[in-house]
């Protein structure tokens, strides 16, 4: 991208004035924002690690400067180990060893803390999350205020979550029906009356 810019300008590896190439490098900074990635973990070793080189790999083109936070959320396998050793092959990866369990709202919350980057997204470690899905999507950062990625393929999931997920469906039928929203209504009045 870099040569392609300089040619566009009309420079050439023969004539190459210093102050232009700067001014070239800081448009290319400015026209790239920078990206934290924050990857909560929970007993995910084997996953971890190819969710965060997809992460590396998908977000290199698009961010001036990358960091990926990874929060081992006191795993009781090898993800902390995992974690470490992206760590140690990668400079943009830095690891938080949660001694108890933040879970994913508390591991948001430090990660947004800890960000150095203009921009935070959040990719579960567990691999789901489409990264050339969210990558295509980075393209509409300029056009709105929030871009919400989701999981379309729920059959990626492990059948633990898929069932959680009808539970969550019942639950939420259960709430909605009127005559069910009625008798708790009704519970909760006569509770109040003295």
């Amino acid at each position: 991208m870099y040569e392609e810019v300089l040619t566009a300008m009309g420079v050439t590896r023969a004539r190459v004035d210093p102050a232009r190439v700067l001014a070239v490098l800081v448009v290319l900074v400015d026209a790239m924002p920078s990206f934290t990635v924050i990857v909560p973990a929970l007993n995910e070793e084997k996953n971890l690690g190819p969710a965060v080189e997809t992460i590396l790999t998908q977000m290199k083109p698009l961010a001036t400067a990358l960091e990926v936070l990874v929060y081992d959320d006191a795993s009781t396998d090898r993800t902390g180990a995992v974690a470490d050793e992206l760590a140690q092959r990668d400079a943009r990866v830095r690891v938080v060893h949660n001694r108890e369990r933040l879970n994913i709202g508390g591991i948001y919350k430090a990660g947004v803390q800890a960000a150095r980057a203009h921009y935070v997204l959040l990719v579960p470690g567990d691999n789901e999350m489409r990264m050339d899905e969210i990558a295509r999507g980075i393209k509409y950062l300029d056009r709105a205020d929030l871009v919400v990625f989701y999981v379309t393929n729920v059959r990626v999931r492990s059948w633990w979550r898929r069932l959680s997920r009808l539970y969550a469906a019942g639950v939420n039928v259960d709430v909605r029906h009127p005559l069910l929203v009625h008798q708790r209504h009704e519970r909760l009045q006569d509770r109040r009356r003295p």
